[in-house]
């Protein structure tokens, strides 16, 4: 991955807000995800196929695909790894786990301006 590799970020519905814009918290890892968010590398995945395996997969639902860059996580501190799965050979994940809950909402806040500023990649038909 090079600086300016997309990570491509699903967010669900409800993290949209009225104006389209995805809200900060899709780009802030739960509790579930022990402080790693779940990404795909835009080198070599496109959006359009990125939120088709997404959506295939039960219980898993996106109104579309947001990113931000590599370059961009790094500023902030956040380490990003490839981390393949079975059905996901392009994912990545974008490591939190150094920073306490507060900066990393405050992070995430800064994920969401980069990836609203260059909008919604792809959106769900």
């Amino acid at each position: 991955m090079q600086a300016a590799t997309l990570l491509l970020r699903q967010v669900h519905p409800h993290w949209v807000k009225a104006d389209g814009t995805a809200a900060s918290i899709a780009f802030w890892p739960f509790p579930k995800d022990e402080g790693l968010l779940s990404v795909d590398d835009g080198d070599r995945v496109t959006p359009n196929a990125s939120w088709r395996r997404y959506v295939a997969q039960p219980a898993c639902s996106s109104a579309g695909v947001w990113s931000f860059d590599l370059g961009e996580v790094t500023v902030l501190g956040l380490p990003a790894q490839e981390d393949p799965l079975p059905n996901n050979p392009e994912h990545v994940v974008v490591d939190f786990r150094a920073f306490p809950e507060k900066l990393q909402k405050a992070k995430a806040k800064l994920l969401s301006a980069a990836a609203n500023a260059r909008g919604c990649l792809f959106a769900a038909p």
